[in-house]
């Protein structure tokens, strides 16, 4: 049995995200959005929030699911 990311319950897990992967994020967030905070306000999350994940690697999964919809990341295919 697999279970992929996408199946967990998305407001109880947080998810530690690999260098490769955090690379991919922030150039696609650089790109359709030129930073992080313009994220945050689409989103209505606190810029302090996003930058603490970033920073972290750690996401909660509701969140990454979010910017990667957002950036058009499959998150099936990482």
């Amino acid at each position: 049995m697999q279970i992929n990311i996408t199946d967990l319950p998305q407001d109880r897990f947080f998810v530690k995200i690999n260098e490769r992967f955090s690379s991919k994020l922030n150039k696609a967030v650089q790109v359709k959005y030129n930073n992080f905070r313009k994220l945050a306000r689409l989103m209505n999350v606190w810029s302090g929030s996003i930058y603490t994940w970033k920073n972290s690697g750690k996401y909660p999964l509701i969140v990454l699911s979010e910017i990667c919809k957002l950036c058009d990341i499959d998150l099936k295919n990482e």
